[in-house]
């Protein structure tokens, strides 16, 4: 009698990803998270807290933890940023002169807004646009700080006709871990704060299951501004914000990316693939690994 075939370990990854809940991917992409974070601790580059051995099995629950979390000064003493070299230096300016030419490179060929652009003047320039991209040389607190003074009280597009407040972003400059999400909601635009409210609570809860505190990463959204009843970003609105996403990234340079939520995936990704079949993988984005996975919010449904 022949034997039957047993799955390979992609076709079981890919069953358990067609049969998990939202929920259910949480904990796992939580988990996958902190065991990956873990692993960079041995090799000296990032300091996790042992709280817990993975997820709390409640995320709405209190997160047990066995040790007293350490100050973010010292985690950032003994993150690798730490060692990262500095302006003036040649490798230093030669990378991110070769970060800012793709990002450019990315926002000319990727960004739908550039291709409405064009279809209205062929001859359209984009450095208006991406201008940040080229101007910013200089990595952590001290960039971020440089691309905030450019964009100013930005009013490129109509959102700023309707918004309250700009969300720039928050965390850690030099953070090794950046999550992304689509836009600013209610509480985020009378705040200032992304990922607050609700969908922000649990999103705490769930860094906290990695060991992590808001501090040490950082968190941002594909647009700065509020879009009027939270409807989907529109392509000039992405073609005058993501660059400035892109200059965050640059000086932040982290070593993962978590894209929250379908918009967040396929704006980041330049795809239209739904985010049931994005989600659970790394994916390459630029020069950074990006995990597509479930917004918080899509729980809270």
């Amino acid at each position: 009698m022949s034997s039957k075939r047993q799955p390979s370990d992609k076709e079981n990854h890919e069953d358990s990803l067609q049969n998990s809940t939202p929920l259910s991917e949480l904990y796992s992409i939580t988990a996958g998270l902190r065991a990956h974070l873990l692993r960079l601790e041995k090799q000296g580059v990032w300091a996790v807290h042992r709280g817990t051995s993975g997820p709390s099995s409640d995320l709405d629950g209190d997160i047990p933890t066995t040790q007293k979390p350490r100050s973010t000064n010292e985690r950032q003493r003994t993150n690798k940023r730490a060692s990262k070299s500095k302006v003036g230096d040649r490798n230093h300016d030669a990378h991110f002169s070769s970060q800012s030419e793709k990002a450019v490179e990315h926002v000319n060929t990727r960004v739908p807004g550039v291709q409405q652009r064009r279809e209205k003047d062929p001859e359209a320039s984009t450095e208006d646009v991406t201008s940040v991209l080229t101007r910013i040389n200089v990595k952590g607190q001290e960039g971020l700080k440089q691309i905030r003074d450019f964009l100013g009280e930005c009013a490129r597009c109509p959102l700023h006709e309707s918004r309250n407040t700009i969300v720039f972003g928050e965390g850690n400059p030099n953070a090794d871990l950046v999550f992304i999400g689509e836009a600013p909601g209610f509480e985020e635009d009378r705040s200032g704060v992304p990922f607050v409210g609700a969908a922000g609570s649990l999103f705490t809860k769930m860094l906290k299951a990695m060991g992590l505190e808001r501090e040490e990463v950082y968190i941002a959204n594909i647009l700065k501004c509020r879009p009027p009843r939270n409807r989907d970003p529109l392509p000039e609105e992405m073609l005058h914000c993501k660059p400035f996403l892109l200059a965050q990234l640059q000086c932040i340079d982290p070593s993962i990316i978590i894209a929250l939520g379908r918009i967040a995936a396929q704006t980041l990704l330049d795809t239209t693939t739904p985010i049931s079949v994005l989600r659970g993988e790394f994916r390459q984005f630029l020069e950074w690994q990006l995990m597509p996975t479930f917004h918080p919010a899509y729980l809270l449904r």
